[in-house]
């Protein structure tokens, strides 16, 4: 129907071109348009020479930045689902849990994090790294952490320690 419409006011049925747009279950666009005369057809011509867009060297390099990004996201991710293992290292003496967590890839010092139902402050982050085939790999994550309260009490008592110790050096504008 709509090829003989466009066939009586003088368009070419050949070059009739339908485009359609909108969503899957919904109400549709079509767009039909042609061309008053056949759709030329280009003969192979025997001098057509196909060329290099990018050379040898820059497609393997642009393939080794490539792979080395997606090797170093690999890594990355190996690192982030590493879980970690807990030790309490206050109060005396330390002791490391028996079960690993999973928590935050960036987790570091001073988070707060729930442990077994206590709430825990991270001191200190260690990883631990082994060389194997020919680069460092990671062996293991640990969180040095102390009771919420312990941590607490513990840096209040050492901003008192700083700010009162004798061995602070004298402001050089007083006179003694």
């Amino acid at each position: 129907m709509v090829k003989d419409l466009f066939w009586g006011v003088g368009l070419n049925a050949q070059s009739l071109r339908v485009d359609v747009s909108g969503p899957t279950d919904g109400d549709k666009l079509f767009v039909v348009s042609a061309s008053p005369s056949p759709p030329q057809v280009k003969q192979p011509s025997a001098t057509l020479a196909v060329r290099d867009a990018v050379g040898p060297n820059e497609l393997l390099h642009a393939l080794k930045d490539k792979s080395k990004k997606r090797l170093d996201a690999r890594r990355q991710k190996e690192h982030d689902e590493k879980p970690f293992k807990v030790k309490v290292i206050s109060p005396p003496p330390e002791r490391m849990l028996d079960e690993v967590f999973h928590f935050h890839p960036r987790t570091h010092n001073g988070d707060k994090i729930n442990v077994n139902g206590d709430q825990y402050v991270v001191s200190r982050t260690i990883a631990s790294y082994t060389y194997r085939q020919g680069r460092y790999r990671l062996d293991s994550k640990v969180l040095e952490v102390q009771k919420t309260a312990r941590y607490e009490t513990n840096e209040k008592l050492n901003s008192l320690v700083t700010n009162n110790s004798p061995h602070t050096p004298s402001d050089p504008t007083s006179s003694s």
